[in-house]
């Protein structure tokens, strides 16, 4: 199953539109690509992320400046 059910070249000349929705059987590889696609979707409206990153240690938060295109690379 794909996470792809509608595609439509409604957007930029080269620039497919995809509706990418999360549905039972995707594959892990697919539903994490629907969730790298909604953060860079939803980019703009972010200005930090927090990841909890957990070890032989209690749960430590890891702060990501979403508006760095670095750091947002290593988050998606």
């Amino acid at each position: 199953m794909s996470p792809f059910p509608a595609e439509t070249g409604a957007g930029a000349p080269h620039e497919p539109v995809r509706e990418l929705v999360l549905v039972a059987g995707l594959s892990h590889a697919d539903i994490a690509l629907v969730h790298r696609e909604a953060l860079r979707a939803l980019r703009s409206g972010i200005d930090t992320a927090h990841l909890d990153a957990y070890g032989d240690d209690p749960g430590m938060a890891i702060g990501v400046d979403v508006r760095d295109d670095e750091q947002f690379e290593l988050l998606v």
